[in-house]
């Protein structure tokens, strides 16, 4: 017990020991005299009764507490926050275990602690026979320098004992993850808790301990079942020494959504060209993960040739579901070009006609639009020794049958016309007929069409009539009729 004029020097508190508790004097001399912890080793000198430091993190993240003690014992307590009672916190511990050595140097404890915050811890050792040491640092630091970190991968195991193993895991995605430890060591005490930090400040996550485990025959099975962000880093770490040690594997939990990846172009602004536009995907990330074209997702594109906003589509693919879609902008040209007006369809003026021999067709072609482009057409005939066709399309008919005349456009749009070519033949090509008399029945026959009417050429020489599939000509006066 102390007045405040008895106050004792600061540097001076190993000197004293403080056994009354709930004085603001008391806290005040602790807060005062507390030496300060740094991340390079400094002495405990106090043996048995407590020594007081201080820490105030200039970040907030996961912490180790580590010691160098030669060959004496080192007891650390952290106190609450009155600086009153003991017992405090995950460094409330004896130097009890061996972890990863460096000399003397031992791992104690890690925890989270807050930016800005003071913390104050006691510590003494048991001996005067060696010379201990103490200090903190950020856990990342701390592992990365003392510890030869083994990445996981997912789906495969990996043997940990105690805690010099330490482990990072690094998820290509996004998305639910279990971590799960095995032991055969059937004892509670000695159970594979794991500890959970986030790599890049250290922070502890979770306990991967018995809460979710089950038993399993003569086995202990435990596990953390999570959301894992893809790319960033996590480490693992056994917190318990097992005469056996433990198998520790991660799996991932289902496919994962495409719904919050972010999609970049390689162009955002194209120009209007009248044919389909597909700005190359850069990259498309979910979370710190870049995904892989045609492993993670396909591509899409949709309203994309005419000016506008256009939509690219990414859809899910092996380990990835869903979609994810980004648009860009078509724009019109600063000198636009008067759009293409391709033919659409033709049509011919006839689409079947009967032409004697000898006799011609002229065909014309139709075009929608009426004010298309390219207007060339080329004409063909199934059939040339039925019917002919020129390049304007003129058709003449050559022998008695049928043939088909076909006009085409430049991009590939026809029409056709159905040439029926008539032929008609006498049994009779030459007569003489008496004046006044009546000559004998000319049979007529007739292909691809049929006789309507008979005329003479020259009516004063001769006269013809036509009944059924006969000719008959009657002679007027003395002469020659060349032609019927």
């Amino acid at each position: 017990i102390y007045t405040e004029a008895e106050k004792p020097a600061a540097g001076d508190a190993e000197k004293f020991t403080v056994s009354v508790a709930g004085s603001t004097g008391n806290a005040t001399f602790i807060r005062e005299s507390a030496k300060e912890l740094k991340a390079t080793l400094t002495e405990v000198k106090a043996i048995g009764a407590p020594e007081y430091f201080r820490f105030k993190p200039a970040k907030s993240g996961g912490y180790v507490l580590f010691a160098s003690t030669g060959d004496t014992g080192l007891s650390v307590t952290q106190l609450d926050d009155d600086l009153i009672a003991t017992a405090k916190g995950p460094f409330n511990n004896n130097l009890s275990r061996d972890g990863k050595k460096n000399g003397n140097e031992k791992y104690l404890f890690s925890t989270n602690l807050e930016k800005g915050k003071t913390y104050y811890f006691t510590a003494s050792k048991s001996s005067d026979e060696g010379i201990a040491k103490l200090a903190i640092m950020p856990l990342k630091s701390y592992v990365d320098g003392h510890f030869t970190v083994k990445p996981i991968v997912p789906g495969r195991y990996e043997y940990a004992y105690g805690p010099d193993a330490w482990f990072s895991f690094t998820p290509r995605l996004n998305g639910s993850y279990t971590i799960r430890s095995e032991t055969a060591d059937a004892s509670t005490s000695n159970n594979p808790r794991l500890k959970l930090f986030d790599g890049s400040d250290g922070t502890q996550i979770a306990w991967v301990d018995g809460v979710d485990g089950k038993e399993d025959g003569f086995s202990f099975d435990f596990s953390y079942t999570g959301d894992f962000v893809g790319g960033a880093t996590y480490y693992l770490n056994q917190d318990r020494t097992l005469d056996d040690g433990c198998e520790i594997i991660i799996v991932r939990n289902g496919p994962v959504s495409l719904a919050k990846a972010t999609i970049t172009l390689e162009k955002t602004t194209c120009t209007y060209t009248g044919s389909a536009i597909t700005p190359a995907v850069k990259e498309v990330k979910l979370g710190n993960t870049k995904l892989v074209k045609d492993t993670d997702f396909t591509v899409s594109y949709s309203n994309n040739v005419n000016v506008g906003t256009a939509t690219v589509t990414i859809t899910g693919k092996g380990d990835c579901t869903g979609t994810a879609k980004t648009t860009f902008t078509i724009t019109k040209p600063t000198n636009p070009k008067p759009q293409p007006k391709p033919v659409t369809g033709i049509k011919l003026n006839k689409s079947d006609a009967v032409v004697k021999v000898g006799g011609t067709l002229q065909l014309t072609v139709t075009f929608t639009p009426a004010d298309a482009d390219d207007k060339t057409v080329t004409w063909s005939t199934d059939k040339k020794a039925v019917a002919s066709v020129s390049k304007t399309g003129k058709v003449t008919a050559k022998a008695g049958g049928k043939a088909v005349i076909t006009a085409k456009a430049s991009n590939g749009k026809e029409a056709k016309c159905t040439v029926k070519v008539a032929e008609m033949t006498l049994n009779d090509n030459e007569l003489v007929v008496q004046k006044g008399k009546t000559s004998s029945a000319i049979k007529v026959t007739c292909k691809n069409d049929s006789v309507k009417s008979a005329k003479s050429g020259k009516k004063a020489v001769a006269t013809a009539s036509f009944k059924g599939k006969t000719i008959k000509v009657k002679g007027v006066k003395p002469g020659k009729q060349r032609s019927l």
